[in-house]
């Protein structure tokens, strides 16, 4: 298991409180976050919300794992200009059918790219 992650030049132990917030039109990559940080003992808690506009952002330390195509018809460039003005970092889940997509998250400057059909180990 990692020690930690970093961003904003803060290095996050994964025994610290932190808050995952979810972005995806479906629960289940929501749900398997919980499961897995629970079986791990970390304190992180895991929201899921269909859509930014939806979120009720929460206190204290946050990273955002946004699906970069939501049943709203927003954009990952709308989606993650709002996220930047909050100054959170994001990690994008997709299916990557859209290179477009993830162009746009790649510009948008999300820490990584996670693909859905990716190796589960």
């Amino acid at each position: 298991m990692p020690s930690g992650l970093a961003w904003s030049g803060e290095e996050i132990g994964v025994d610290q409180a932190c808050s995952i917030i979810v972005i995806d039109d479906h629960d289940i990559i929501a749900k398997g976050c919980r499961l897995v940080f629970e079986d791990a003992g970390m304190p992180w808690s895991v929201c899921w919300y269909a859509s930014l506009r939806d979120v009720e952002w929460p206190d204290g330390r946050v990273l955002v794992i946004l699906d970069l195509r939501l049943e709203d018809n927003s954009t990952p460039t709308q989606n993650l200009r709002e996220i930047e003005q909050r100054g959170l970092p994001v990690i994008a889940y997709t299916s990557a059918e859209s290179p477009i997509l993830v162009l746009e998250a790649i510009a948008g400057g999300v820490l990584a790219i996670v693909r859905k059909s990716g190796p589960s180990s």
